[in-house]
């Protein structure tokens, strides 16, 4: 735990460094935050809206989670996590450059344990487990032009920044409702290593887009996931992803709709044994705001996501998952956010017939309550009810419950 603090106690300074010189005569970043602003550290005298005004967004949220499986799974134990996001976004038309150019930097920092160990969980129970670093983990640029319906990006990027991503789940704190375990088995460039990719997006002004991106196939080190590594070696392979679908416009009548597929060519040694270096998959994802209330903000949003990979070559051939989210739900609270969702993966044919110890699928069924304590700070109560975890028979369904603060600042 004398880590955790420590890297809290950092990272907090090294947030708050850069903009300290700025606001030797303004108010104090307490004073600001009672004044309502939506950073613990406030506006620094004005410094952070005149970065913005001048192209230069800067933003960061530290995340703080208690994980504990009080009932079954392989033991009853709480493991303490923490993330750290650091990112700047640069406007180059702002600061002097292209029209249309964007510059992205974003650093990433986590400590802690892993609930997976106690859960025993396919699909794990928090979106923030992963090895204990400090890095870059993003850093891109990307062109648009055309009025902006074409963009051409280019750097170390995350495919779950753009590809299967829903608003309305983005509250639950099991991992498959971010990226969904189909896909995430397979170690593509996602959360919490990223890797060099091109990615190629349309927007037309109907709403419909299309969007294909190419990845090295291995992203960092292997064995080492501590820091940022680009290692381009021949038998990493490619990581291939498309996307097409619809995005309506915010509001009321909010929804939402893609299909997607990939294809990966890195070398792996499958459940047999094999070694393979042919990989994919497909995905399908909708969501849709179901009722609105006079914010359009608030009212109730559905979710639903479909995926299935190559069975030969996957423990997991296919994935079904889908949630409510309702923001407003008290009208006194009106930035509260109460969530529900059912996550379940199922192991293919093929690798159930390899041994007798595996059931067919994990099931994670989870509830939460997002209370917006003041704008900087959150606070979410979450419940998950895990039914056999890992598909491992024997293993007794697990109840998890967790807490998770966030800290804009």
């Amino acid at each position: 735990m004398k880590k955790q603090f420590a890297l809290s106690a950092a990272l907090l300074a090294i947030t708050a460094s850069p903009l300290v010189a700025s606001a030797q005569d303004s108010a104090s970043p307490a004073q600001e935050a009672e004044e309502g602003s939506d950073t613990l550290f406030g506006d620094f005298g004005g410094a952070r809206k005149r970065l913005a005004e001048n192209g230069v967004t800067i933003e960061s949220i530290l995340t703080y989670d208690s994980i504990s499986n009080v009932h079954g799974g392989l033991k009853r134990q709480t493991a303490a996590l923490g993330n750290y996001d650091l990112t700047a976004s640069f406007d180059l038309e702002k600061l002097g450059g292209p029209a249309g150019g964007t510059v992205f930097l974003y650093a990433l920092g986590n400590t802690g344990e892993a609930p997976q160990d106690n859960v025993g969980d396919t699909q794990a129970s928090d979106n923030i487990q992963t090895d204990e670093s400090f890095k870059l983990y993003e850093a891109w640029y990307e062109q648009s032009f055309a009025d902006d319906r074409w963009s051409v990006l280019a750097g170390l990027h995350d495919f779950n920044s753009e590809f299967q991503t829903l608003e309305f789940a983005g509250n639950l704190i099991n991992s498959s409702f971010g990226i969904s375990v189909d896909v995430s088995q397979v170690g593509p460039s996602i959360f919490a290593t990223t890797s060099l990719a091109t990615r190629v997006r349309y927007r037309a002004e109907s709403g419909m887009y299309a969007q294909g991106a190419l990845y090295d196939g291995v992203p960092g080190d292997p064995n080492n996931p501590r820091g940022t590594h680009i290692d381009l070696r021949t038998d990493d392979g490619l990581f291939y992803a498309l996307e097409a679908g619809f995005v309506g416009p915010e509001g009321p009548s909010y929804s939402k709709a893609a299909l997607g597929g990939w294809w990966h060519t890195a070398e792996f040694e499958d459940f047999q044994g094999n070694v393979r270096d042919e990989n994919g998959g497909a995905y399908f994802i909708a969501e849709k705001r179901l009722t609105a209330e006079e914010d359009e903000n608030q009212g109730l949003g559905a979710f639903l996501q479909v995926g299935f990979a190559s069975p030969s070559r996957n423990q997991i051939g296919s994935y079904f998952g889908g949630g409510l989210q309702y923001v407003g739900p008290i009208p006194s609270r009106d930035e509260d956010a109460v969530s529900f969702g059912v996550a379940h993966a199922r192991n293919s044919g093929d690798f159930v017939d390899t041994s007798e110890e595996f059931s067919r699928a994990e099931t994670a069924i989870e509830l939460n309550y997002k209370a917006s304590i003041v704008p900087w700070f959150a606070l979410t109560g979450d419940i998950q009810y895990i039914v056999d975890p890992g598909t491992v028979d024997g293993v007794e369904n697990a109840t998890v419950l967790g807490i998770r603060a966030e800290v804009a600042m």
